[in-house]
């Protein structure tokens, strides 16, 4: 399964979380992190929320075009430190200009979502 999500270089990973979040129809919010350097856990690389007990550099700050991101790179998105559900991110494509509109924003997807607990009958 996969989800393709058109987010602009001014959005933040958080926009990211919130839009993977939605792809994915979860429900209840859990910690969550990126790993740029494509390896869980790498503190090194991490961004998620301010607060938690973690090193992680703040995801609500961290804008997309300010990471150095490249075409075909590959990153990791972790929610749910408890479950971890891991999600593998591949940046396709940079575009100088997108039209107007409301973003992040899926527009693309195949397979269906697992359940966000495995005894959910209909979440």
């Amino acid at each position: 399964m996969w989800r393709k999500i058109k987010i602009k270089g001014s959005q933040t990973l958080h926009n990211l979380h919130k839009a993977i979040f939605k792809a994915y129809e979860r429900y209840e919010e859990h910690l969550y992190a990126f790993f740029l350097s494509n390896k869980p856990w790498d503190s090194s690389s991490e961004y998620g929320l301010p607060g938690t007990e973690s090193s992680a550099r703040n995801a609500r700050r961290a804008r997309i075009d300010s990471l150095g991101l490249t075409v075909n790179k590959k990153f990791i998105y972790l929610f749910d430190f408890g479950d971890e559900w891991l999600h593998s991110i591949e940046l396709l494509g940079i575009k100088e200009q997108e039209p107007k509109g409301k973003y992040p924003r899926i527009i693309e997807g195949q397979g269906e979502a697992p359940p966000q607990y495995a005894d959910d009958d209909e979440g």
